[in-house]
């Protein structure tokens, strides 16, 4: 289902909207859409010919990605997280060699990470393709963050497969850009695969 946007609608305006849609997802619902969307995406030619991958680490209602990042490190492939510092607004990425639980740690903003002793940071020029989450995505591939733009400052010297995860319902027909907005080449969702 899209959202119509007026052009005069503000970021956090359709943030707003775009959140609570995500929100009014069941549990059971975001965890079946997401095993879909995984199983799309892991049918991609991008990412069964990627061997070093950034996978974020699911918060709250986002596209859930544990069991992405469990079946990716099966296939012997490197999975990297973003790691936040509380002091900087620069994202590092750590080489997740195992998932486990226990080896993270809820950081800056509520969203999980490696804990410091576990952490294992590489550039990110190691990276072969990236999955980014969103609130929000429109048809031409520009992705609504939570506003912070942390990566679209990581991505803005990188021309690389940056593939979007999202459910249906929060990829819209418009999104307002600003000039350090860093669209993605496709979208996945669990009813289709948007290529940009």
């Amino acid at each position: 289902m899209d959202l119509r946007l007026d052009a005069s609608q503000s970021k956090a305006v359709i943030r707003k909207e775009l959140l609570f849609r995500r929100n009014s997802l069941s549990p059971s619902s975001r965890h079946e859409k997401s095993l879909r969307i995984s199983k799309r995406l892991q049918g991609m030619d991008h990412f069964q010919s990627a061997q070093s991958i950034h996978i974020y680490l699911s918060h709250a209602t986002e596209v859930e990605t544990d069991l992405l990042i469990q079946e990716t490190l099966r296939l012997k492939k490197r999975v990297l997280v973003p790691v936040l510092s509380s002091t900087s607004d620069t994202l590092h990425f750590s080489e997740l060699p195992n998932f486990d639980p226990a080896g993270l740690e809820v950081g800056p903003f509520g969203i999980r990470q490696p804990r410091l002793r576990y952490q294992k940071i590489r550039p990110a020029s190691s990276i072969d393709l990236w999955i980014l989450p969103g609130v929000g995505f429109d048809l031409q591939g520009n992705r609504l963050g939570y506003g912070l733009g942390y990566f679209d400052r990581a991505l803005q010297e990188i021309e690389l497969p940056a593939i979007g995860l999202a459910f249906d319902l929060q990829v819209v027909d418009y999104l307002p850009l600003e000039t350090t907005d860093r669209p993605v080449s496709q979208i996945v969702t669990e009813t289709r695969t948007l290529l940009l």
